[in-house]
């Protein structure tokens, strides 16, 4: 009986393909994305400054998109997508902050993981045009367009209130 159990069980992992080895070494496989349909800067201190006389919020991306492969599905998934773009340029300035593949991130890097408390790629962390956080999300899987919605959203948010 354990023997059967094993054949279906690995018989099922070989041919499911969200998680098969086929897929794995895939989506390791692909080449860094670099979202054409974004508007990106690698830029933060001009885009704060940008942000503050034009009144719109930025959208700060952490990713490690030559190595992190939920970072490459996140920018499949919803940056390279119509949806997304459609509805989400003009609103923001897009920051992407590209972490290094095996080496030490620089000194002005680390100071913004530091700063904004980056615990892991991908996040993304949306902030008010005079640079205070509104919210911050992580990869997961959803339709683009709904996801555009949740960060314009996210975007009017008042600012929290400081603690004192």
């Amino acid at each position: 009986m354990r023997w059967f159990l094993a054949s279906v069980a690995a018989s099922l992992w070989l041919c499911c393909p969200s998680v098969n080895a086929e897929t794995l070494s895939k989506d390791s496989a692909m080449p860094p994305s670099e979202s054409p349909l974004l508007p990106w800067t690698s830029d933060f201190d001009t885009a704060t400054d940008t942000a503050k006389a034009e009144g719109l919020p930025i959208y700060l991306y952490f990713t490690g998109s030559s190595w992190c492969i939920w970072c490459k599905k996140m920018d499949r998934e919803i940056h390279n997508q119509d949806a997304f773009r459609q509805k989400t340029v003009g609103k923001f300035l897009f920051v992407k902050i590209e972490l290094p593949a095996g080496s030490q991130p620089s000194e002005k890097i680390k100071t913004l993981l530091d700063a904004y408390h980056v615990q892991g790629v991908p996040s993304v962390i949306i902030l008010s045009s005079d640079g205070q956080e509104l919210a911050r999300f992580r990869y997961q899987q959803m339709n683009p367009d709904h996801y555009a919605d949740l960060v314009l959203e996210a975007s009017k948010l008042p600012p929290p209130l400081e603690k004192s």
